[in-house]
């Protein structure tokens, strides 16, 4: 018999996501919703499961509705049924009903590059390719930066840096170090100055990358 697309489902039937950023659970974000739904709200918007199979269901998108309606006490959450693997529908819930953050894309794609659109992983592989794959993980697992938007602040300060080429040239990884450090915004700022000469701009960002290696030689 076909399920139909909407539907009650034992809430121990449901498996979550492993690509399902952590941070989305906290504790405070739980409890707002906790308190939303005993306040006579109720589940307002289903959860979305895709079948496995195994007889199971694996969790799309409500880990938060989940987590909260089994605290309740819940044994059945209303859902709504997606035909397609679990990555494929997450990259389908992902694209159309909620924004992620670079964080939650950068994260997904360590574990499922399958879970995002074919854009945000040819973005994702392109930032790894120029950094190289340890210090986007270090990044990555240090929540630094979303480095796909750092990957095209560093590519264009390093124009400026080849432009005006030194003898100890500082690797993209320095530049990098060094834009989290100042901050991106001022290293926009200085790219962006129609009163500083091409000359001007690789001069100061010279100037920061080598008085930021001094910092973190002397610490």
């Amino acid at each position: 018999m076909k399920l139909p697309d909407n539907f009650l489902c034992d809430v121990n039937l449901i498996d979550s996501a492993v690509f399902q950023p952590a941070d989305r659970m906290s504790e405070k974000h739980l409890r707002n919703l906790s308190d939303s739904i005993r306040a006579g709200i109720g589940l307002v918007q289903p959860v979305v499961v895709t079948p496995t199979n195994d007889g199971r269901w694996a969790l799309v998108d409500g880990h938060r509705r989940l987590a909260v309606c089994k605290k309740l006490g819940w044994d059945q959450v209303p859902a709504t049924k997606i035909a397609a693997n679990q990555a494929d529908a997450f990259a389908q819930i992902n694209n159309t009903s909620r924004k992620m953050t670079g964080f939650d894309t950068q994260e997904i794609y360590m574990i499922d590059p399958q879970a995002l659109s074919q854009d945000a992983c040819k973005r994702q592989r392109t930032a790894r390719k120029y950094f190289g794959d340890s210090f986007c993980d270090y990044l990555v697992n240090k929540r630094l930066a979303t480095i796909t938007s750092l990957h095209q602040e560093v590519k264009k300060a390093m124009n400026f840096l080849k432009a005006s080429p030194r003898e100890n040239m500082p690797t993209p990884e320095q530049v990098a170090l060094t834009c989290l450090e100042v901050g991106s915004a001022k290293f926009s700022f200085v790219r962006r100055n129609a009163n500083l000469s091409e000359k001007g701009k690789a001069e100061q960002i010279y100037s920061w990358v080598d008085s930021c290696q001094k910092v973190r030689k002397a610490s």
